[in-house]
């Protein structure tokens, strides 16, 4: 065990730089994972590549989680979620719900949390494209479209490009739920040894609580990867994504996951399993 690399991808957003940082970085120890290997992609990549199994610890979407649970648990620790994150539906001018399924819209990635949700909330919506989430104010400002979702660090850039809000898909959910959104989850490969998938879940907490403590020495390493190098735009990405739920998923978030993704119970048999 103590010879094996462990292969790591997340994303370059804040949240994942901060949780992560300092396990990349050397800050904590690492008595038994002599060696980590760290990978950045998109969101939709990273859900694209889960798919093929290539990553011992992946960040995903919470809706892959049917397309990936038989090779992958979930990590108790380390992903995204809360009641007010969700991702939001931005326009170049202000538009009413009742006329979104005559325009033109732009979803992020196709399996990502975002793009389910809006066609969950809004089924009678079809005129949509997807692109990668960093790309989508740019294209609203520069005509073709009407409305898109938006992610990350562009949900506090918006307004600043002369974007309007919509509507916040994260509270027309917890609306009808009233439960937190599942935005993204840290999925860990079920063919390494129990140990070693104990010992990544504490490593990771580790690094988070590192973190907790020492933004400022993280922050040169989050700015590097960051779509978004506002500093501003940086704190306030952090201070929404990362918060109780990060640290533990809990009964709650497992409850916000399986409502959203299986509401019939007819994908999971035991729910237990799901989660290192």
């Amino acid at each position: 065990m103590q010879n094996k690399l462990i292969k790591v991808a997340i994303s370059p957003c804040p949240n994942d730089t901060y949780i992560f940082g300092a396990w990349i970085q050397g800050f904590i120890e690492n008595p038994k994972l002599t060696k980590a290997e760290f990978s950045y992609m998109d969101i939709q990549e990273l859900n694209e590549r889960s798919i093929l199994g290539e990553f011992d610890v992946i960040k995903i979407s919470a809706v892959m989680l049917p397309s990936v649970y038989k090779q992958y648990q979930i990590l108790n620790c380390g992903g995204a979620a809360g009641y007010d994150c969700g991702p939001l539906l931005v326009g170049k001018k202000p538009i009413q719900l009742k006329d979104l399924p005559n325009l033109k819209i732009l979803l992020p990635g196709k399996n990502t949390t975002a793009s389910f949700l809006f066609q969950y909330l809004f089924p009678n919506c079809k005129n949509f494209e997807h692109c990668i989430f960093s790309e989508i104010e740019d294209k609203l400002t520069e005509g073709g479209y009407d409305a898109g979702v938006i992610i990350h660090e562009t949900r506090f850039s918006y307004q600043a490009k002369g974007l309007f809000e919509i509507v916040d898909l994260g509270k027309l959910w917890f609306k009808e739920s009233s439960l937190p959104i599942p935005l993204g989850l840290i999925a860990i490969k079920r063919n390494l040894e129990v140990s070693l998938r104990k010992e990544i879940q504490g490593q990771v907490q580790k690094s988070l609580e590192w973190a907790n403590t020492h933004l400022t020495e993280l922050l040169p390493f989050i700015q590097s990867k960051a779509n978004e190098l506002d500093l501003k735009v940086i704190l306030q990405h952090i201070d929404l994504y990362v918060n109780h739920f990060t640290k533990e998923i809990g009964q709650e978030g497992k409850k916000a996951i399986f409502r959203l993704i299986d509401p019939e119970n007819q994908i999971f048999s035991n729910e237990d399993d799901i989660f290192n």
